[in-house]
Order: structure tokens, then sequence, then C-alpha cells
């Protein structure tokens, strides 16, 4: 029994493969839990640094005006043209009016329902032109439905960090393979006699006996389903070992015994 597992004084032999292991895989954890996290991270900031919403106040008509821009009379036909220029309190967005013209002698001419939009974004003033039969003297603004205007908000922050995120993201995607390699690779050590053996099982899988690479496979087919190493200790005692691809599952014999990890 001791020709197969005695106490070997090199325990950290393989330090530096099982260290570089370890840091790979964390580093790669730590990649996966920050593409997880990142969506939650920045949206508790955003909602961190958005003021709360502020109460628009009461939208009021501060003033109105109509001006006859171009007028017509003649025997059988009289007409105008009118401005009609509505003033608020604040920008607003476009809106209607209901607006009735009046001629000299203060009969209705006609009502009117306009549409009134303002001249830039933030403005607080709505205008539109109207054709009147008639020749106007005075007006009467009915009513009116406008809504307080709201500036659209600011999304180029989001845009870019959306942009930045999906674009790592499909880095991280592209890099799948080397991912799930990095997690199912093994690094198994084992004692044989005075012999310290390590199995390393990933992409390229070898077989070193104290310190010392003796086999080594390389995975070139994807329909190859495990590799196989050799190797002859100078006790004559014969390493067989077997690596499936999938599960990276190590099957180590001396001799055509098994024999488990140190």
């Amino acid at each position: 029994m001791n020709r197969y597992q005695t106490i070997s004084r090199r325990r950290n032999l393989y330090r530096k493969e099982r260290t570089y292991l370890t840091a790979r895989r964390w580093i790669h954890a730590s990649i996966i839990l920050f593409l997880l996290l990142s969506p939650v991270w920045y949206n508790a900031y955003v909602r961190a640094n958005t003021p709360e919403p502020q109460p628009l106040p009461k939208l009021k008509l501060v003033s109105d005006d109509v001006t006859v821009e171009d007028e017509h009379e003649g025997e059988y036909l009289s007409y105008c043209y009118c401005e009609i220029t509505l003033t608020f309190n604040q920008p607003v967005s476009a809106g209607r009016a209901t607006v009735s013209f009046y001629d000299k002698k203060d009969n209705p001419i006609e009502t009117k329902t306009v549409s009134l939009s303002p001249d830039y974004f933030d403005s607080e003033k709505a205008t539109a032109t109207v054709f009147v039969d008639g020749l106007v003297k005075r007006y009467e603004i009915n009513s009116y439905d406008f809504e307080p205007y709201v500036a659209p908000e600011d999304n180029s922050e989001k845009i870019i960090f959306w942009i930045a995120y999906c674009t790592f993201l499909l880095f991280f995607l592209g890099l799948t393979p080397l991912w799930i390699q990095n997690f199912t690779c093994k690094c198994r050590e084992y004692i044989v006699g005075n012999h310290q053996i390590l199995v390393y099982a990933g992409h390229r899988t070898y077989l070193k006996v104290d310190g010392r690479k003796y086999d080594e496979a390389v995975v070139k087919s994807r329909f190859a389903t495990a590799s196989d190493l050799h190797a002859v200790l100078d006790n004559g005692a014969v390493l067989d070992v077997t690596v499936t691809h999938i599960t990276r599952h190590i099957r180590f014999k001396v001799d055509g015994r098994m024999i488990s990890p140190n």
C-alpha cells in the first residue's frame, strides 16, 4: 500500500497551479456578479439622485389678444385674417381655444374653435391665425384647453450606460466557452510512493510528476469524449489517467488500481 500512498513533504509543489486556477475563478465570478448587479446599482443610483417631482402651478390665462392682419371689405364679400395670441403664467403645450368674433355693430359674426401652438418649446404664448367671414371689431375668449409644458427627461446618461453595458455583455457572451472552461476545469494532486503528481483537466489536460510535465493532451475535436494520459515512474509504477471532456471527471489509476486524490 505504501507504494501508492505515502505522505510527501513537498506540500507546496503545485501551489502555483492551484493559486492560478483559484484566482481565475474568482476573477470570472466577480465579472459575472458585476454584470448581474450593475443594473440594480445603476437604478438605485438614479433613484437616489433624482429629485422629487414638484407640482406645477395652476395654469392661468394672463392675457389675450386678437390682431387683424389682413381684411377685405366689399359690397358683397367682407373677410379678414386674425392672429390670436394667448399668454399664460407658465410655458404651455399646444391646445385649443373657442373664440367668438363680433362686427362693429356688436353683432356676432361666428364662433370658432382654434388650435394654437407655442412659438417654441418653453414659450408662455400660444398663437394661431384664423380666417373670419366678416370684419372683426371685437372678440371674446369663451374657453380654452391647454396643458403645462413639461420638458422631456434627459436620457443621455441612461443611453450611454446601457450601450456600454450591452457591449460588455456581448463581449462576455462571446467568451462563454472560456468561462465554462474556467469553472469546470479541475486540478487534483496524488501521492504515489515518494512522488507528488498533479493532474490538470482543462482545455489542455496534462500530467506532472514532481513538477515535471510527463504527458499532455489538447482537446481538438468536439466529438472526442475523453483524454488519456500515461506515465511510468522510476519505481516501475504505471500511471493511467482518463479525463472526460464535459464533466472533467478524473480517473487516476496506478498499475490498474484506482487512486483517490490527496
